[in-house]
């Protein structure tokens, strides 16, 4: 289910409704509480990562000064946006 939510493609991505008739969702007593955990760790942290990868594309190659603790000095803050 959340490998699905999170596909970055809309078309191919899960729509609400089919979220809702998800076993997880429609049929909880049916699916085991750690029976996906570690798959869906996996695909949280590819997902993140991919993430990542395309904020890092878009400063180019001046990327190293755009971390997020360094934007936080650039834009003048304490915090990290």
């Amino acid at each position: 289910l959340i490998n699905s939510m999170l596909t970055m493609n809309p078309s191919k991505r899960i729509t609400a409704a089919e979220a809702l008739k998800h076993q997880w969702i429609f049929q909880p007593e049916r699916v085991a509480s750690s029976m996906h955990r570690q798959e869906t760790v996996e695909c949280l942290k590819k997902f993140n990562a991919k993430r990542k990868l395309k904020a890092l594309s878009v400063f180019g190659p001046d990327h190293q000064k755009w971390r997020p603790a360094e934007m936080g000095k650039e834009l003048g803050s304490s915090h990290i946006v």
